[in-house]
């Protein structure tokens, strides 16, 4: 092939082609393909291009916002704060762009291998339209959510789809009122104007030829903008929480991801259904036919509280969902008294109040805090518009009307799920999450999924002694016993022998057995170093402690009834773990003797606490019963979870209609609740 100084080479600089004309047929072909290769390279150097332009939109959108939100003051408490936050946001802005790209980037990929000159230019102005119109869009997003955030002090999220509700003119009209949308209109048409005739210079094709490694370069950094991290987990929503400020949360996420945030939510929103297709499901002929099964005669699915002694103080009250934590291992442990895994728990086990015929309601993390909260027989509430209504039955509001400041405690991020937002409007009075303990203790450790528990245990004693005049109602969630399964290395626990592993009960690999073992060995380390510390302390003598699993082990146990596997009837068990304080464990047991081996689940847990901690005349949402009342025994109880319903043998048929005689009022009195408040304006 003969030199290219001595072709003849023609640039169409529209479609940035290189053409190279030789006399011979053959050669020029040869040669054509040889800068074909190269126009790959130049094709994404205009995608980087456009990058650029749309991190200067973002990013002006973002000062805009920090304009509105901050004040130098605030900079300058945040400082240790603001470079995670610069860090996090990049990623987020990475993430968006290289999904926007990713049409155009396979569009002048396939472009590379056409060598017809009218048709790279064509597909150049697609490009380039694509981009005017793409980043006219993202600009109006950002609109959008200043707007959003200057009326309702938050981003814009699902409930911007309400809007669409109100009808055109209504719609058309409040925008018209509301924003400056003559000036904001020829904002975007100048914009988008700009856009379009933005004309890109390239480097020549001699440089990019010896720059080939660009385009590999730029292939992987697409990749993981997508993914938006290099580590084990994604870009995920936790990644909105940097800091206590949540002005500087809030200049993390870009109109993008919200967007998509938004419409996620949306399409999990759920179906109401009418009264008769609800009673229809449940085979019911009438509500009142539910309420008689029920055993509720009064016809409401709330109770109005008569303290047993009014003498008593209000004690604080501390329910703590332990992470996976297993009621089949608690009561084989205790059985086989196996010190190794209880980890100094069964000095406490055995002190105090232990049911193990006790199931979680839901088997989930989320679901169960959502169960537990507000009795909510819908899934993934708080990942919903629903998430905005303070709901009636939120275990908060007979706690708030008696007296008590309610707290939630976790190590994990008040992000996740939308748990700290969503609790704050069920009526929680404060949020204490990683970063608010990490705020005090910068020293305290943990994994990618929260702080480590031991950690949390300190914080929680601390709360216990911040003394504001209240009675506390902390409600805690672990985290540790959780995939990745990462724990603290100076936490020394017992050695597991490789017998204790030669077991058919087990269901997985030993690898993973190993896991499992050691996370229920420091979940067990963790709350009994906690108990330990609380009973030496004055808390002991005025402070209940309720402790139960949110869900049970998932994969490390075999179930079946074939007596060499763990019973079926463990398949969703955890323990439930009660201590009372002196004064009320006398009254509990001149009462009479407590029986545990009685069958419960979460709901019960609030009708269990009512008599101690509520005001004579509050009401509370009572669909479980008072497991400490010594009429209750085995032969008259249930536990009902979503997917098994366990009682005495003797009781199964009650025990089935009991379980979807609950679950069909609380989804008449939900959807009615939720079809009443969402259609006020």
């Amino acid at each position: 092939m003969r030199e290219a100084s001595e072709c003849r080479t023609v640039t169409d600089t529209d479609s940035c082609a290189f053409f190279i004309y030789q006399p011979n047929a053959n050669e020029g072909r040869t040669a054509v393909h040889v800068c074909r290769r190269v126009m790959n390279i130049k094709y994404f150097y205009l995608i980087f291009i456009y990058w650029i332009i749309g991190f200067v939109i973002l990013i002006s959108g973002r000062a805009a916002l920090a304009c509105l939100l901050l004040s130098w003051q605030d900079v300058e408490v945040s400082q240790s704060t603001l470079l995670l936050a610069c860090y996090n946001a990049f990623r987020f802005d990475c993430q968006a762009l290289a999904y926007l790209s990713l049409l155009p980037s396979v569009i002048l990929i396939a472009a590379s291998y056409i060598s017809s000159p009218k048709s790279l230019t064509t597909l150049r102005k697609v490009v380039r339209w694509y981009y005017a119109i793409a980043y006219t869009m993202v600009i109006l997003l950002e609109i959008v959510d200043l707007g959003f955030y200057n009326n309702f002090g938050t981003h814009f999220n699902v409930t911007v789809f309400d809007f669409f509700h109100e009808g055109p003119t209504t719609l058309i009209q409040v925008i018209w009122e509301e924003y400056p949308v003559i000036w904001l209109t020829l904002l975007l048409i100048s914009v988008f104007l700009l856009l379009l005739k933005l004309r890109i210079s390239f480097p020549t094709c001699k440089t990019l030829h010896r720059n080939y490694w660009v385009m590999a370069i730029l292939l992987v950094a697409c990749v993981i903008s997508m993914r938006g991290s290099i580590s084990q987990f994604p870009l995920q929503v936790e990644d909105l929480r940097v800091s206590h400020i949540q002005k500087i949360n809030d200049l993390v996420p870009n109109p993008c991801y919200l967007l998509k945030k938004a419409i996620k939510e949306k399409k999990q929103s759920f179906e109401l259904l009418t009264d008769e297709e609800i009673l229809g499901r449940y085979d019911f002929s009438s509500e009142e036919e539910a309420f008689e099964v029920l055993g509720l005669t009064e016809k409401s699915l709330f109770a109005t509280v008569t303290r047993t002694d009014s003498s008593l103080s209000k004690p604080n009250i501390v329910i703590m969902l332990s992470e996976s934590w297993s009621g089949y291992l608690t009561y084989n442990s205790l059985e086989t008294d196996n010190t190794l895994l209880l980890c100094g728990m069964q000095r406490h086990l055995r002190e105090d109040l232990l049911m193990l015929n006790y199931q979680s309601v839901q088997n989930g993390t989320i679901a169960s805090i959502e169960d537990l909260v507000i009795s909510t027989p819908f899934p993934r509430v708080f990942r919903s518009a629903y998430r905005y209504l303070p709901f009636s039955t939120s275990m908060a509001v007979p706690f708030n009307q008696s007296g008590y400041e309610t707290i939630f405690m976790s190590g994990m991020d008040q992000e996740w799920e939308n748990v700290g937002e969503s609790l704050r409007i069920q009526g929680f009075d404060s949020i204490i999450d990683k970063f608010a303990i990490i705020k005090n203790h910068p020293e305290y450790e943990g994994n990618s999924v929260g702080l480590f528990d031991h950690y949390l245990m300190k914080a929680i004693m601390e709360e216990l002694g911040t003394d504001k005049g209240h009675p506390k109602l902390i409600l805690v969630m672990t985290t540790t016993n959780h995939p990745p399964f990462v724990y603290p290395h100076d936490i020394k626990l017992p050695e597991i022998p490789d017998s204790f592993y030669d077991n058919p009960q087990w269901g997985n690999k030993k690898e993973v057995q190993e896991k499992y073992i050691h996370g229920y060995q420091y979940a067990n380390y963790a709350m009994a170093s906690f108990l330990n510390e609380f009973k030496e302390s004055i808390y002991a003598d005025n402070t209940i402690v309720v402790i139960t699993g949110d869900h049970n082990v998932r994969t490390a146990l075999a179930y079946s009834d074939d007596g060499v596997h763990v019973p079926k009837r463990w398949e969703y068990s955890v323990p439930l773990y009660i201590y009372l304080p002196p004064l009320i464990r006398n009254v509990v047991e001149k009462e009479g003797r407590v029986n545990l081996e009685k069958w419960g689940d979460h709901h019960d847990i609030i009708p269990t606490l009512a008599k101690y901690a509520f005001s004579d005349g509050v009401s509370y949402l009572n669909i479980g019963k008072d497991l400490l009342n010594p009429e209750l025994n085995e032969m008259n109880t249930a536990s009902i979870n979503t997917s098994k319903t366990l009682s005495d043998i003797g009781f199964t048929r009650e025990a089935e209609r009991k379980a979807k005689a609950r679950e069909c009022l609380l989804l008449l009195y939900h959807t009615r609740f939720l079809r009443n408040n969402s259609n006020k304006d």
